[in-house]
């Protein structure tokens, strides 16, 4: 089906609501309510043992997007710092974060599902494996902060460009 999710915040910052609906039943209201709680992404920062940059937070969203499957959201919170939630459930899978506090940032899973790719403001692009959760690789060159990023799924390339305006092909 087509279904999309509408992120808002819970009052006192203390989380946020994600509402999945069908986009051919619309009317029916959300067929689904996820709430995902700052203990929720403080307990899985805890346990995936997480050091979030000074000044950072993992509770300050700015955009979800689902996977190729819709099984998994990737939530992209303060820069430097995306968040895999489960699609059905919501619960926190894993937490990545570039090393540094970064002014820019942009974060996307791979059209194959298996790793989320994040260019952050220190011109690298970092790959993770979404199941492992470790860093399988760091793409160097840019000269600038990373804002954009897209992925060939045909051709298994990425295209990234900076704040430069340089855009690379990898």
């Amino acid at each position: 089906g087509l279904v999309y999710a509408i992120m808002a915040g819970m009052a006192g910052g203390e989380g946020y609501h994600v509402h999945l609906y069908d986009a051919r039943n619309f009317s029916g209201g959300a067929f689904s309510e996820l709430k995902i709680t700052k203990e929720d992404v403080d307990k899985s920062v805890s346990t995936q043992r997480v050091t979030i940059p000074f000044g950072a937070s993992p509770m300050n969203w700015r955009t979800l997007q689902f996977n190729q499957s819709g099984s998994k959201m990737l939530v992209e919170a303060d820069p430097g710092i995306a968040l895999v939630l489960d699609g059905y459930e919501g619960t926190v899978q894993r937490i990545f974060h570039t090393k540094q506090a970064s002014k820019q940032s942009c974060a996307m899973f791979t059209p194959d599902d298996q790793s989320v790719i994040m260019g952050a403001g220190d011109g690298k692009i970092r790959c993770w494996n979404v199941q492992s959760g470790s860093l399988t690789k760091t793409l160097e060159g840019h000269t600038g902060p990373i804002g954009a990023l897209a992925c060939n799924p045909k051709y298994a390339q990425i295209a990234s460009s900076c704040s430069s305006t340089c855009l690379w092909l990898w």
